[in-house]
């Protein structure tokens, strides 16, 4: 069965649902020996600061940035990829 986490609201927003998992292991990078279980791209005005505030805001910055001048590979404290993307 398949839920959906996302679904879009009025005025441009949308509503995400989370829940714990026993036994959670952290994803890892590119080479996905633990695969991601969510991945987050958040359209941004401006890159660079949206970056600086998501790692004020603990977030991590891996080495892997495949497109850095339109998005920033960026992961939550937990380790799920969250990516500041350039609009346009």
């Amino acid at each position: 069965m398949r839920r959906r986490l996302c679904r879009p609201q009025r005025r441009g927003r949308a509503l995400a649902r989370f829940q714990r998992v026993d036994d959670y292991r952290a994803p890892h990078g590119p080479d996905r020996i633990v695969p991601r279980q969510f991945h987050l791209d958040v359209d941004v005005d401006d890159l660079d600061e949206a970056e600086t505030r998501l790692l004020e805001l603990r977030a991590g910055r891996p080495q892997y940035q495949p497109q850095p001048n339109r998005r920033r590979v960026l992961l939550d404290p937990a380790g799920h990829p969250l990516c500041p993307v350039a609009k346009g």
